[in-house]
């Protein structure tokens, strides 16, 4: 479509933004030649880039979004339509639409889209990861784009930058705009710079490490050797300053002209490097370049010493300062300079780094995403000042407005002065990403102020690398780090300014924020101190307890250890840092911490730390946010590794309910040796074992649901199991009686994938003769197949009765001995499964049986109530959840429905075994393809080949909705239909309500009233107690114990503190008003009203979702 053709005919919409937003659309698609939408299907996994998609909020009502546009792996579209005011000034009458354009209204319009559209990214289905851009239309006149790369979707800044962001319709006759536009569409991770840079990166830091190999052993003008370190320097300085002709800091081509004019002076050429050094320090005029630089000053430039170069040395360097250094990518220069500089980790330049967006991990949940939550308060509370201006007059009005001032310029001064300190800061990347963070974060703050309050807010002060500090034990990568943040900065000064506000001199400043010491322990064996911060991110070095003796030494291991009694000896060296960041937290010190540590964090030793610390009675501290298992690169290295990352915060200012566990669910290489991952999030207080929930380890067995789960049989001899055709040559069928002894046998296999339908031989009650009269052909097969192995068994009694089953379970065998059927499952499997098998059929000794037959119990077990128990009181083998049916069964209280209750949950258990089944016998499908189906229709994520094969032999639509059915049946049954089996909160939310109804059914019990599951088998002949109407037991209170916390003062706070409560699970005003102290409902409703007009919550027949 021709442009000019397209901005004429979008020039003449209206103010109607639904009647022209597709018709708009459609024609931007042409115009910037990428396929227009496909039509919707109404099935999210297949409607990958349509208009009006459908999502579900999570709020236990089942209430609906629609993006207007979206499109996956790209973005999420929302179309607004102002009124042009001019045409409305001009007398012409045409809709308002969403407010005249150029208005604070439509300023606000405009926001409140981006905020409804961030919200939308964050409840995308699990399979849907958040796109990278968000994108606000209004429709004939501009787009304002907002990118997250590091794929949490919680992260989402003006992009390229705050003042850039918004692209007029007219600018799509530039080809540049047009080719951007399109890559949003067809290719948005092209336009992350990260990405981009980390290329360039890559290849210079190359040329430098090759360049600092041929100056090994070289020595300096006078001829005195220099050392590593000191070519280290030299080379610092000479990268400096070809980043800085390149950033346009120094006059254009100075340094290479510098290098170019020595070509055939090799001898004068260390000399005036030396003096070009030495200006770059001082500032001043260079006679080889004729040039005036600027003075930098720094800690960089105190050293002039310069190497004798060769020919081939000097052109390598000249190669180098051809390239362009005003690109790299601080994030991972540091890393790989590092790598470059040190004889001993060259070999590892070519291995592979942490990418930015694991960085952003971290960093993102520790400081930006509060920070962030803090700047939504406060232009929440300055719009409202604002809005009380423009309704005032005279003093009044001049009041409101200073006071928007004001609450504008305090959180830009906040910026401004907030401390983050690296206390293991390696080669600064953690820092440097943070200072990025910050000061976009600032530009916008800045941005949007102006537009508020009409003026500059503000001006004079800002975000500089003093405000990152860091402790780091090795010197050159603690210069590497100053060097990083300053490039960085710089970085930023140019995009933001260009050559239009020169940087005062001196430009660099001999701050010293990074310091060259160690960390943890100081010269006389006490704790080391840290500087004061007000955030703690870092990734400390990954030394297990058992090689810290070999990597530090016995003298240093002892020393550390005694400094530190209350870490465990045990303990992994990172979880010294963790003690010490947590202590600083509930001291008051520090606002938040974020550390990466290996993932053994959650085993016994390291988690004593971590519990330390939540379960204090003083002060204790929550866990924001926690990833329990993330692939990770070792800096050093190079080397892939598996790590956790926690966030924590105190529990006064931060509702431990709110805090957020992200589960890696898929990696999938980039082709660079990074993983890129996809997650599911949960919401919940998070465990020392960085489990959601309350935990469920402090419950008891209930009796009533003893004596009925047990494993099942051991074989010990391969030639117990026969297939149909050996058991009918053995005589099933024709001799009399040996129905009761060849079974059909049944192990995890059978049940998770395709039934083998083979028979075991149980000759369970015979002695060796009665087996060798009645069935000789048996008898002569378990000699000749089993008795050979048995004799030599260790154990006594297996060698003796070689015959028999090496463990028999005779409790199972009594357990179901009157029954027709009983429930099994797979202790260890990928999904949770629970099927009903023949009471004649023998169970594996991997498998769980339980005596009961009643497809009630087998609804119950195979709803997402217990699945989620199951996940959380259950342990894993390698990444498979395991079923110990004495921590996840006899503990796991059951409900106790009305008779039209227990029929709907009967019925879908049912249902759902005979489906299963059915499918199985027709197609041969196995159940764990079944459910990778399942599941992956459930997370509304597209499905594989594989799956949609496996999807079409089970009929996996059906299947899923007979469960979701029977998740709402099961959760009415226990009286909670208030919760949503799929929300994001629900694991957090259940298993708080289990673990207090596990509590109440034991006080129950021990004042005599037992919920017998089969109390004919469980209590025989007991008087009254099957026939018990326990429904009138007084109805238990599930609904975990809130923690009130004091209500805000300030507007801006109380906003923070209202998100926090709705995203840890309260929906109502009434609901948020309870969990702080001191707090009017009216405050609350009117804190929340704002909130849902800004789009920062969603909002739905008065209940309302983060």
């Amino acid at each position: 479509m021709d442009v000019d053709a397209f901005l004429a005919d979008a020039a003449k919409s209206g103010g109607a933004e639904r009647a022209n937003a597709q018709t708009f659309l459609n024609g931007l698609a042409d115009v910037l030649g990428v396929a227009r939408p496909d039509f919707t299907t109404g099935d999210p996994r297949a409607d990958t880039y349509v208009f009006e998609r459908p999502l579900d909020f999570r709020d236990g009502r089942q209430s609906k979004g629609f993006i207007d546009l979206y499109k996956r792996g790209a973005f999420v579209l929302e179309t607004k339509q102002g009124a042009d005011a001019k045409r409305a000034e001009g007398g012409q009458k045409l809709r308002q639409g969403h407010g005249k354009r150029g208005t604070r209204a439509w300023e606000q319009t405009m926001e409140a889209a981006r905020n409804q559209a961030e919200g939308y990214a964050r409840n995308l289905e699990a399979a849907e990861p958040p796109p990278p851009f968000v994108v606000v239309c209004d429709v004939g006149f501009c787009f304002d784009l907002y990118s997250d790369f590091s794929g949490s979707g919680r992260l989402y800044k003006p992009f390229p930058d705050a003042g850039s962001n918004r692209i007029p319709l007219d600018a799509l006759r530039q080809p540049e705009t047009r080719a951007m536009l399109a890559a949003v569409f067809e290719d948005p991770l092209s336009l992350d710079p990260a990405r981009r840079q980390a290329r360039v990166t890559v290849d210079l830091a190359g040329r430098l490490a090759t360049l600092a190999t041929s100056l090994d052993g070289a020595v300096d003008a006078h001829g005195a050797p220099m050392d590593a370190e000191a070519v280290a320097g030299f080379l610092s300085r000479t990268l400096f300053s070809m980043f800085a002709e390149d950033a346009g800091l120094i006059p254009e081509g100075a340094f290479t002209r510098l290098l170019e004019g020595y070509t055939d002076d090799l001898e004068h050429l260390p000399h005036a490097l030396g003096l070009f050094f030495r200006a770059m320090d001082e500032g001043g005029y260079v006679g080889e370049v004729r040039e005036s630089v600027r003075r930098f000053n720094g800690l960089l430039f105190k050293d002039t010493r310069t190497p004798r170069l060769n020919a081939d040395q000097r052109a390598a360097l000249l190669d180098a300062a051809h390239a362009d250094w005003s690109e790299v990518e601080p994030s991972i220069f540091g890393t790989l300079l590092e790598r470059a500089l040190d004889p001993a980790e060259r070999h590892a330049l070519g291995a592979h780094f942490t990418p930015r967006a694991y960085v952003e991990r971290l960093v993102g949940p520790t400081i930006l995403e509060p920070l962030r939550e803090e700047w939504d308060g406060v232009r929440a509370a300055a719009s409202r000042l604002v809005d009380q201006a423009e309704a005032a007059s005279g003093a009044t009005r001049t009041r409101r407005r200073n006071e928007a001032r004001a609450v504008l310029a305090g959180f830009l001064t906040r910026l401004a002065t907030v401390r983050v300190l690296d206390p293991a800061c390696g080669s600064g990347n953690f820092l440097y990403v943070t200072l990025s963070g910050l000061k976009a974060l600032e530009d916008e703050a800045r941005s949007v102020s102006s537009r508020l309050v009409g003026e500059s807010v503000g001006e004079g002060f800002g975000v500089t690398p003093r405000q990152m500090r860091g402790i780091e034990l090795n010197a050159r990568a603690a210069s590497i780090a100053d060097l990083v943040l300053w490039i960085g900065y710089l970085q930023w000064h140019r995009r933001r300014y260009g050559t239009a506000q020169p940087l005062p001199e001196p430009v660099l400043e001999g701050y010293g924020q990074v310091e060259h010491r160690d960390a943890v322990l100081a010269d006389d064996g006490t704790p080391a101190p840290w500087p004061e911060a007000d955030f703690i991110v870092g990734n400390p070095p990954f030394i297990g307890n058992k090689r810290m003796r070999a990597a530090l030494g016995d003298t240093y291991t002892e020393a550390l250890r005694q400094a530190y009694p209350d870490v465990p000896e045990s303990a992994d060296l990172v979880m010294y840092w963790w003690d010490r960041a947590a202590e600083a937290v509930r001291l008051g010190h520090v606002e938040r911490f974020g550390l990466v540590t290996t993932n053994s964090i959650t085993q016994a030793f390291n988690r004593q730390v971590v519990e330390k610390h939540l379960k204090s009675g003083t002060a204790p501290l929550a866990l924001a946010f926690a990833v329990p298992d993330h692939p990770w690169v070792d800096s050093a290295d190079g080397a892939a590794v598996r790590v956790a990352i926690t966030v924590g915060a105190l529990s006064d200012a931060f509702d431990p309910s709110a805090g957020r566990l992200s589960v890696v669910v898929a990696e999938q290489e980039d082709g660079n040796g990074v993983s890129e991952v996809e997650t599911e999030e949960y919401v919940g207080r998070l465990n020392a074992d960085l489990t959601v929930g309350v935990d469920v380890a402090q419950t008891m067995p209930l009796k009533a649901n003893a004596g009925l789960s047990n494993r099942g049989v051991t074989l010990v001899g391969s030639g117990l199991v026969v297939t149909p055709n050996e058991a009918e040559a053995l005589g099933l069928g024709r001799v009399a009686g040996l129905e009761l002894h060849v079974r059909p046998y049944f192990n995890g296999r059978d049940l998770t994938q395709s039934p083998r339908n083979v028979f075991v031989i149980d000759l369970l009650g015979l002695t060796a003769d009665e087996a060798r009269q009645r069935f000789p052909e048996v008898y002569e097969h378990l000699l000749r197949t089993v008795k050979p192995e048995r004799d030599v068994n260790r154990r006594k009694v297996r060698r003796e009765n070689w015959w028999l089953l090496g463990e028999s379970q005779p409790r199972h065998r009594q357990a179901v001995s009157a029954l027709r059927r009983y429930i099994a499952t797979s202790m260890t499997a990928r999904h949770r499964l629970f099927l009903f098998l023949s009471a004649n059929a023998l169970p594996d000794q991997g498998l769980v049986a339980i005596a009961l037959d009643d497809a009630l119990h087998l609804g119950v077990l195979s709803s997402a109530v217990h699945v989620e128990w199951a996940l959380a009181a259950g342990g894993t083998l390698e990444d498979r959840p395991r079923y110990n049916n004495s921590r996840t069964f006899d503990p796991f209280p059951f409900p106790h429905p009305t008779a039209t209750q227990a029929e709907a949950v009967r019925q879908l258990g049912e249902a759902i075994d005979a489906h299963r089944k059915a499918r199985q016998d027709e197609t041969g499908v196995g159940l764990t393809d079944l459910y990778n189906a399942v599941e992956a229709l459930r997370a509304g994520r597209a499905l594989t080949p594989k799956e949609e094969r496996s999807a079409a032999d089970g009929l996996a639509h059906t299947l899923l909705d007979l469960h979701r059915q029977l998740d709402r049946a099961v959760l009415d049954a226990y009286g909670w239909s208030d919760l949503d089996a799929e929300a994001p909160t629900f694991r957090a939310a259940v298993l708080d309500r289990l673990v207090a109804l596990n509590a109440e059914r034991r006080a129950e019990e021990d004042a005599g009233t037992v919920r017998y599951l089969r109390p004919e088998f469980q209590n025989p002949g007991a008087s009254g107690q099957a026939g018990l109407d326990l429904r009138t037991v007084a109805p238990v209170e599930t609904a975990p114990e809130v923690v009130t916390r004091p209500w805000p003062e300030a507007l801006a706070a109380r906003t923070v503190a209202v998100r926090q409560a709705v995203a840890a699970g309260a929906q109502t005003p009434e609901a948020v008003a309870a969990r702080f102290a001191g707090a009017r409902l009216g405050a609350v409703a009117e804190v929340l009203d704002a909130l849902a007009e800004l789009g920062l919550v969603h909002v739905a027949d008065g209940v309302f979702t983060a």
